[in-house]
């Protein structure tokens, strides 16, 4: 992975370092602030789009509540689902609730139906299914990109009849 692990600023604190040394990094060695209070070292840049993806899912998953749960396309880079032209601006996750989704510059949360079966782990990380994954991504990315998607996920042993169970859900709501 890295050559030099990220720094969350509030370890970095307890730490005895200071708000100065943590400007150092990204101001004169070459760190970058993958998102407020945590830095990576210059080798992130020579990772893909995917994992970088990847580590802002992993830095921003505990700072979400309990019951929400990695989706679309963040969770597709969870299962390491190929994606096509699909942004990776923020990272998705879902909550169990009838509504109130917002986006941040950091995180697109959206609301909708999720049972505790429709839940993986994967890396300490609370991630849709991937058939819930493809079924999100059907409902929220362009018809070309979903297809990929889905053909991906078809290729990692996920049936037609999953893929149609994990868009059951969705029958009769708004697109996400």
């Amino acid at each position: 992975m890295f050559m030099s692990e990220p720094i969350r600023r509030a370890d970095a604190l307890a730490y005895g370092q200071t708000d100065a040394e943590l400007r150092n990094l990204y101001t004169r060695q070459g760190w970058s602030k993958l998102r407020p209070g945590l830095y990576v070292p210059p080798e992130f840049e020579e990772l893909t789009r995917e994992a970088k993806h990847r580590e802002l899912v992993v830095a921003t998953a505990p700072l979400l509540s309990a019951l929400a749960s990695i989706s679309h396309q963040s969770a597709a880079v969870m299962h390491d689902v190929p994606l096509w032209s699909v942004p990776f601006d923020r990272v998705h996750a879902t909550r169990d609730r009838p509504a109130g989704g917002r986006k941040t510059r950091h995180l697109h949360m959206h609301c909708a139906p999720l049972p505790d079966e429709d839940v993986v782990v994967i890396d300490g990380v609370r991630v849709t299914d991937l058939a819930r994954t493809v079924g999100d991504l059907a409902r929220t990315v362009p018809l070309e990109q979903a297809i990929v998607a889905g053909d991906a996920a078809m290729r990692k042993g996920l049936t037609r009849n999953e893929i149609v169970d994990g868009l059951a859900y969705a029958e009769g709501r708004h697109r996400l």
